[in-house]
């Protein structure tokens, strides 16, 4: 096994010698230019990425400082994309899912993409957290009152 470049050697008609680089010099020099083009356009455009993260961000925690998670109306926050996408970025309803409630403006507003930056994610995996616990609470409360319906307290 050599150490050196792998770089096969012709010979030319002339009998000078040419060096013709191999499929693996090829490879390798294409993602060299593929990286220094990534780290270029990661340097130009980092600040403007990060706003966006940071704006995506402020979208979803301004949607999970307003979402009613009492539960007194007995239903269920709406974590269907539609639902999540329309909270973050649009407007919200307040109790019910499917837009049965009353609505109200939200302060919050944009595109639903910002940049390349979703919102919506963290929001989302809130959602679904809280409809957890309150199917559980409900559950629990079921079988509290069966069993008291069962064998009523003395």
């Amino acid at each position: 096994m050599s150490t050196g470049p792998s770089i096969a050697a012709s010979r030319d008609i002339g009998g000078t010698s040419t060096l013709i680089p191999s499929k693996r010099d090829k490879r390798r020099t294409a993602l060299s230019e593929r990286l220094a083009e990534l780290s270029t356009n990661f340097e130009r455009d980092r600040d403007h990425h990060y706003l966006n993260q940071v704006h995506a961000m402020r979208q979803d925690y301004a949607a999970i400082a307003s979402a009613d998670t009492s539960g007194r109306d007995l239903r269920l926050l709406d974590d269907s994309p539609e639902g999540v996408n329309y909270v973050v970025t649009g407007g919200m309803y307040l109790g019910g899912s499917g837009g049965e409630g009353v609505a109200v403006s939200n302060i919050r507003s944009g595109a639903s993409s910002v940049g390349n930056v979703q919102p919506g994610g963290y929001y989302a995996s809130f959602v679904h957290d809280v409809n957890e616990c309150m199917e559980e609470r409900d559950v629990g409360m079921a079988v509290l009152h069966v069993g008291n319906i069962l064998h009523p307290p003395l």
